[in-house]
């Protein structure tokens, strides 16, 4: 989805912020349980991100940039967060997202039963102190329950050096669809992070669908420029490697991508 502009005026004191901190709801839409959550990824990268899950996978996600705006506040960002936060809520309420949501056979089930029971205050509508937005308090911590990218620059790297033809790469958290990455610039891999894993999350279910036992193993994409090695790690995470068809070869690549996935899981 296209980035929305920030409404606010240039700040007057800069703060250096590290990811962190994040506002999440769950409520129900289509007789099925959302998580809508909002973070802030700190400097350098400045955008703040809002998702929409249902059991795992991405139906929505919006991406605002305020480094262009250099110096924001805390406060700021903390209400740019909340105004991104209340407005996705109250798009999914509004049936904005229902094409989408049937798009991706979204149906209640197991999944829905086991959030509902979650400590996680539920709700039928847009929760009343999202809708009132500055109700909504300090935010909560964001690294609850989410998989750890804390070793993602040391495997980027090591793919950056062994990958003949080595175009971009990203360690992504498929639960949350945000990465760390490095590579070209020509590659926008914060948006890409949201759409591979949603697409991952719909490929894992349609394996397991399929086989009921079997396992996703990896997932090879070849296109006219490029081939994308999509491989599961431990914890919720996945690699995304981008390599130039001509100068790159798929099966050293894969093989190498392998390599490194079995050390990860040691």
């Amino acid at each position: 989805m296209t980035p929305q502009p920030s409404p606010f005026s240039p700040p007057t004191k800069e703060v250096s912020r590290k990811i962190g901190f994040g506002y999440n709801h769950n409520f129900r839409h289509l007789d099925l349980t959302f998580h809508v959550q909002t973070e802030d990824s700190g400097s350098p990268e400045h955008y703040v991100h809002t998702h929409i899950f249902h059991a795992g996978t991405v139906v929505a996600y919006r991406r605002i940039e305020y480094g262009q705006l250099a110096g924001q506040t805390q406060r700021e960002v903390r209400s740019l967060m909340r105004r991104s936060h209340r407005q996705m809520c109250v798009e999914l309420s509004e049936g904005m997202y229902d094409a989408r949501i049937e798009e991706l056979g979204l149906r209640a089930g197991r999944a829905d039963v086991i959030v509902a029971s979650d400590a996680i205050a539920m709700a039928e509508r847009v929760p009343e102190e999202v809708l009132t937005c500055d109700d909504l308090g300090s935010p909560s911590p964001a690294n609850q329950g989410h998989a750890d990218l804390s070793g993602a620059q040391d495997t980027l790297s090591r793919l950056q050096a062994g990958v003949r033809g080595f175009v971009a790469a990203a360690v992504v958290d498929r639960l949350r669809g945000i990465g760390v990455h490095s590579g070209t610039a020509a590659l926008d891999m914060h948006r890409a992070a949201s759409e591979v894993a949603a697409f991952m999350s719909v490929t894992a279910r349609s394996v397991e669908a399929l086989t009921g036992s079997d396992a996703l193993d990896d997932v090879l994409v070849t296109m006219t420029r490029w081939f994308w090695i999509l491989k599961p790690l431990d914890g919720g995470r996945f690699i995304h490697l981008v390599v130039d068809r001509e100068q790159g070869n798929l099966a050293m690549a894969r093989r190498h991508v392998c390599h490194i996935a079995a050390a990860d899981c040691r």
